[in-house]
């Protein structure tokens, strides 16, 4: 989808490392949200909640998870290299 553009456009080649799953504020991370696959920026609070944010904020605003629905949210990886048609 358009949600992480300008830096990862659509049917864009990704590289996760699977061994980075703690949160580095503002890095991208794949991660499995419910039934969701996602590649979108992370953010983590003092208090644990975690911010989801995807670059094309303007269109997708970002989600706040806290409490029990941080139980439904696996990080799979960062994400370290972005490639795909010029």
């Amino acid at each position: 989808g358009e949600s992480m553009q300008p830096m990862i456009r659509d049917g864009s080649v990704l590289l996760v490392d699977l061994s980075q799953t703690h949160v580095v504020d503002g890095r991208i991370y794949a991660l499995r949200y419910g039934d969701e696959l996602r590649v979108k920026r992370l953010f983590k609070r003092l208090d644990g909640t975690l911010i989801i944010r995807s670059d094309f904020a303007e269109c997708y605003p970002e989600e706040v998870v806290s409490g029990s629905d941080l139980e439904q949210l696996q990080i799979i990886g960062r994400v370290v290299w972005v490639g795909g048609v010029v």
